[in-house]
């Protein structure tokens, strides 16, 4: 069995972005090193690990003399696309809905995500419990919600 553990943020990410937006002109990699104090060993092998995730997601590009320059317009991708398409489909249903319609609309989402996203609008009292009705899958009964102030959602949860 292997154990995977997370590595502790130490802020290089940061300092390294920083280091790179101050300058408008590329920069080698002994200078920026130099100047975030990793010019040795072991230190110097993360900052180059940390600029080859820089430049995997376009952050950064290389020179053709293979000086670093950093990407201004580069932006951060949406954390959360997922959880944007749960919540829409939430408030297009409009009456009332399970999460067996929202997985419907969202096909992508899986139903432990869609649950999540639920039982956290209804902690927030987002959404309100308005009954039950039969499973279409099956025997049972499954919950069915509401968004009870659809101008607070659309503002306040949708963003």
């Amino acid at each position: 069995m292997t154990i995977y553990t997370k590595n502790k943020k130490t802020g290089l990410a940061g300092r390294i972005r920083a280091e790179l937006m101050k300058s408008s002109r590329p920069r080698s990699l002994s200078s920026l090193s130099r100047d975030l104090g990793m010019e040795h060993g072991q230190a110097r092998q993360t900052m180059r690990s940390a600029l080859r995730d820089f430049e995997a997601r376009g952050e950064i590009s290389r020179t053709p003399s293979g000086l670093i320059k950093y990407n201004r317009a580069w932006k951060r991708a949406d954390k959360a696309p997922l959880k944007s398409k749960i919540l829409r489909a939430m408030y297009v249903q409009g009456g009332s809905f399970a999460s067996t319609d929202i997985r419907r609309l969202v096909p992508d989402a899986e139903k432990s995500h869609v649950e999540k996203t639920i039982r956290c609008l209804l902690a927030d009292a987002r959404l309100q419990r308005v009954g039950r009705r039969p499973c279409a899958h099956g025997p049972g009964a499954e919950w069915l919600y509401t968004v009870p102030d659809r101008v607070r959602f659309r503002v306040e949860v949708m963003g």
